[in-house]
């Protein structure tokens, strides 16, 4: 089964941040270096709980779900947790956070 959605960073760029999730599974030192500025929940990948957020967050397929990490693969993995738990409407952001400040998406650290 193979439920992962890719989106480019530059597109990412161009969707509204109150119409989704974003999810960065990067550690906190990661994140502590350099992180959107957009609203997002750091949930690093070893601390992930696809069910428990969903519940949290009280979301259905209808609202997008971008997932990032430093250049992708982690992120893969943790759209496939959400993808076994029947959340299928997640978006990997190909490239993560590298791509993100090459394609000019707002980061700040």
């Amino acid at each position: 089964m193979n439920d992962v959605q890719f989106i480019t960073a530059k597109d990412f760029k161009e969707i509204p941040s109150a119409n989704c999730c974003v999810i960065d599974v990067r550690t906190l030192g990661e994140h502590q270096e350099y992180r959107l500025t957009q609203s997002h929940d750091l949930i690093p990948i070893d601390e992930l709980n696809a069910p428990a957020y969903i519940a949290q967050k009280n979301l259905n397929n209808e609202t997008p779900l971008y997932i990032l990490c430093r250049s992708g693969k982690r992120a893969v993995t943790a759209a496939t947790l959400f993808a076994e738990s029947g959340y299928t409407n997640t978006h990997v952001i190909e490239g993560g956070i590298l791509s993100c400040v090459q394609c000019g998406v707002d980061v700040e650290g």
